[in-house]
């Protein structure tokens, strides 16, 4: 990757559960990840592990090892950040991952490999072409012949991948329709989303929530599919608790540039940066009182604008133009990575001054972020000093590696900086 010369540094940062970065306690303020002085360019979240890669293409894991699925040597159960040892990853360059409850997949090969791996693979979410209830050892998914992968995305037990020609395949947990099949079956290998309003229409950008999944078109347009409970589809009222083919969404209706999806809400950012969130508040995750709204089963606009977002179980996170985070929702473990409980209220996330978030992840219940050295905005007011364009310039650099889930200009392979929970 590419970056300016003062931005060339990417550290990482986890809040919130500890057992998914490898801390014995939670916390709700954001930890630096011993990284070796790896630089880091793309990232992951899931329900108990985390998962970075780094400029070299190493990749590395932190938290549940249950079953010695993310590491083989040591008998730990949860597991301080260190290099992946699957003998199956030796020698290999990974570019970018995605991770579900307990499966993960890794692009290699500049998409022209797509491997997956996980604690088991009951409903077929790894894509082999089989199903298994034991541990699933890195292996190829099954996709058709001269697919060459741009972007991936894992929700609880389903998984879609994105092809540079800009059409999806969809596999794993098909009963809450996540799939976009048009029924509720579940199936094992790759299966190409083409029904509904998503019929000819390119994409650029996936994204998969616990049970649903959403998807970025070329010309700005969102289409959802999957569980529509608590409004989180953004279909506003309808009947249906299932959506089984892509659904266009009737708002916003400006276009789109990111598109993100959680436990039980999703997000769309439009291209001028104004950030829209549907479905459920029970914790305020949509940025309103649950007292003013419980659920919303339309995109509702959030004050500010926004660079992308990361959506776990119950939070939200939202990375500024300005390299600041900020959140919302439920805060039992620390996920907000602040002191606050106002439900609905944006609570900022605290970094050292010289840090400027480039990337963000979301686990169910804890955060990551990626941060580059800006040793000129060392000032408290950084961010009123900041001639225009600068920040945004270094973002660009420093972003070049990471996933791109829902990307700005969708110009890279990968996914959102993952959104991937489990």
């Amino acid at each position: 990757m590419d970056v300016d010369e003062e931005a060339e540094r990417v550290s990482a940062y986890a809040w919130g559960n500890g057992i998914a970065f490898g801390e014995a306690q939670p916390t709700n303020v954001p930890l630096p990840l011993a990284t070796r002085g790896k630089s880091i360019r793309s990232l992951a979240a899931a329900r108990e592990f985390s998962l970075l890669v780094t400029q070299s293409g190493a990749l590395w894991a932190g938290g549940s090892n249950c079953s010695h699925w993310l590491f083989e040597e040591g008998s730990e159960e949860t597991r301080k950040l260190e290099r992946v040892d699957l003998v199956e990853l030796e020698g290999q360059r990974v570019e970018t991952v995605a991770a579900g409850r307990d499966h993960v997949l890794a692009i290699l090969e500049d998409g022209n490999r797509l491997l997956s791996w996980g604690q088991n693979n009951e409903f077929g979410q790894l894509g082999h072409g089989c199903t298994g209830l034991g541990v699933v050892r890195p292996r190829a998914v099954a996709l058709p012949l001269r697919v060459q992968v741009r972007q991936i995305a894992c929700g609880e037990l389903h998984s879609l991948v994105l092809s540079v020609s800009g059409v999806v395949f969809a596999f794993g947990d098909g009963s809450q329709g996540a799939l976009g099949l048009g029924n509720t079956e579940s199936v094992d290998g790759p299966m190409l989303v083409e029904g509904g309003e998503m019929r000819g229409m390119p994409l650029r950008a996936v994204a998969a929530g616990a049970q649903h999944s959403m998807a970025l078109s070329l010309s700005g347009s969102v289409l959802v599919w999957g569980n529509a409970r608590h409004g989180r589809l953004g279909l506003g009222s309808i009947i249906s608790e299932t959506v089984l083919t892509p659904t266009m969404t009737p708002e916003p209706r400006e276009l789109a540039r990111y598109i993100c999806a959680g436990g039980r809400h999703s997000a769309v950012i439009l291209r001028r940066g104004l950030c829209f969130l549907a479905g459920d508040n029970q914790y305020g995750q949509l940025g309103v009182s649950p007292q003013k709204v419980t659920t919303s089963p339309s995109f509702m606009p959030l004050q500010g604008k926004w660079r992308m977002a990361a959506l776990g179980e119950m939070h939200t996170l939202l990375l500024a133009y300005d390299g600041s985070v900020h959140s919302c929702g439920k805060n039992d473990v620390g996920q907000l990575g602040s002191e606050g409980v106002d439900a609905g209220v944006l609570q900022s996330v605290s970094f050292p001054s010289s840090e400027a978030v480039v990337g963000i992840a979301a686990g169910a219940d804890h955060a990551i972020a990626l941060t580059t050295h800006m040793p000129a905005l060392q000032a408290p007011s950084r961010t009123q000093s900041l001639k225009a364009g600068q920040l945004s310039k270094m973002l660009r650099g420093s972003a070049e590696g990471l996933p791109r889930s829902t990307t700005d200009s969708g110009l890279q392979r990968g996914g959102p900086p993952a959104t991937t929970f489990g």
